[in-house]
């Protein structure tokens, strides 16, 4: 692996933060809580106004999402176990729901999520499309945020970089992959591209057309598919997919979501589904006014 110049490690920037949290005996990764907050903000802040707006009531909203959040960590789960080592989960089934290993994948969380819209769509006689809509503003909204605990714990790299924006990690608890590198005492910092923050960056542009789109169409009645059903369905979506393998792909980037940032996620993921879901009890619990 090539050597940074020292001279160009004084532009990058140093990332020292631990990974986790303690709390007394308690230790909670910052991705478990960026995870929570995605699911605040997004049902808060994306979800919440969006459905209100279209006529659905606050328990409503609050029903769906939870049981779109349920079955898209489910989801998440299962489709990391198939394309993992299935023959070792098939002969050790005892281990397919055990979040607490780590071990989750962002594509199987879409498929399962937008597939539980489908079905409540058609038990409940919802229309669908305002609540696929709903479901790629909570994605817009939620996933920056989560990628805010991929920075912390270092595990979405690039390639080697110079660039006064690439990101070295000094904290010795820092999740780096096998091909990745700490800073050493002895003055070897190497730098990497931030791949998790071009990703963000990407799915921010998305969120920048939804909203405009919103702002032209936000009042206009049940349906917003005149035209944002139609970008949601043919580009926003298919571009947000290919949008982290792209920024990955610029950046030399291997997917940690896969590796060694998973291996932090068994707690963190039941304290972001408590908290997502303490929030959903909480305003439910206050009756069924208007979101926003």
């Amino acid at each position: 692996m090539p050597v940074v110049p020292f001279v160009n490690q004084l532009a990058v920037i140093q990332i020292n933060i631990d990974p986790a949290l303690h709390i007394g005996p308690f230790s909670v990764h910052w991705y478990g809580v960026m995870y929570a907050v995605a699911f605040w903000a997004g049902w808060k802040f994306a979800v919440t106004p969006f459905l209100t707006a279209r006529g659905f009531t606050r328990g409503e909203i609050d029903r769906m999402i939870t049981w779109v959040i349920v079955f898209g960590l489910i989801g998440g789960r299962l489709y990391y176990v198939l394309q993992s080592d299935l023959l070792y989960y098939l002969t050790h089934p005892q281990h397919i729901l055990a979040v607490w290993e780590g071990g989750m994948a962002f594509f199987g969380a879409i498929i399962s999520g937008l597939g539980t819209c489908y079905v409540l769509a058609g038990r409940r006689g919802y229309p669908f499309w305002p609540l696929f809509d709903a479901a790629v503003l909570f994605a817009v909204v939620g996933q920056p945020i989560g990628r805010i605990g991929n920075v912390i714990n270092g595990d979405i790299l690039g390639s080697l970089s110079t660039l006064p924006w690439a990101t070295a990690y000094v904290n010795p608890h820092a999740i780096l992959q096998s091909k990745f590198q700490l800073c050493d005492p002895n003055g070897f910092c190497p730098a990497y591209q931030p791949a998790a923050v071009y990703e963000a960056l990407g799915t921010i542009a998305i969120g920048v057309v939804l909203w405009m789109l919103l702002r032209a169409d936000w009042g206009a009645g049940d349906h917003l598919c005149r035209p944002v059903c139609g970008v949601a369905a043919r580009v926003v979506l298919p571009a947000r997919l290919g949008a982290g393998d792209l920024s990955r792909a610029q950046a030399g980037a291997v997917d940690g979501d896969r590796d060694a940032g998973d291996r932090c996620a068994g707690d963190d993921l039941r304290v972001a589904a408590h908290a997502g879901f303490g929030a959903h009890r909480t305003a439910g619990a206050g009756g069924g006014g208007s979101g926003g």
